[in-house]
């Protein structure tokens, strides 16, 4: 049928058999036709983090490997991390500008959007940063099953680290 198997990056295994990982397969992928594989560029096969299923999740992912740059969002998780509040009310009443009314409006605003666009890539304001790391450990302690089997206590962390993933 002329299928091309797409490039792979990372992990070696989409499959695990058993609780504590006795066989590992690659038996997961993408086939694209030759013709599909010539009309897009820059395909590969990404595995991402396997949570609950004995299966590996696979994005296939084209076109520019670039992360776009975003706009500004405003996060409302942010009003529940303690003391946010008191920061952003401290940011405020720092500021200083003289003019109309509505330009000191502005500029407080723009001012504030600033302080928060520092403080959303730190990690308290970073709920990206902070699910990426549940995620990291979770992968550590995956990657032990490549040598050998996990323990009571690693099992019971990865759980712990799931359930913080989800709540988050």
């Amino acid at each position: 049928m002329e299928l091309v198997d797409t490039q792979w990056e990372d992990g070696s295994f989409t499959w695990f058999k058993g609780d504590n990982q006795e066989a590992a397969s690659r038996i997961d992928r993408f086939l694209l036709s030759s013709e599909w594989d010539g009309s897009f560029r820059n395909i590969k096969q990404v595995p991402l983090q396997r949570l609950v299923s004995d299966h590996v999740p696979i994005a296939l992912q084209c076109g520019s490997w670039e992360v776009p740059k975003s706009n500004f969002k405003f996060q409302n998780w942010w009003l529940t991390k303690e003391g946010f509040v008191d920061k952003v009310s401290d940011w405020w009443n720092s500021f200083e500008f003289s003019g109309r009314p509505d330009y000191i409006l502005a500029s407080k605003l723009k001012a504030l959007k600033e302080k928060l666009k520092e403080w959303s890539r730190s990690d308290q304001g970073s709920l990206k940063l902070q699910k990426s790391r549940l995620l990291n450990q979770m992968a550590d302690l995956d990657s032990i099953l490549d040598s050998r089997i996990m323990t009571e206590e690693e099992i019971a962390k990865k759980a712990e680290l799931y359930w913080n993933w989800k709540k988050s």
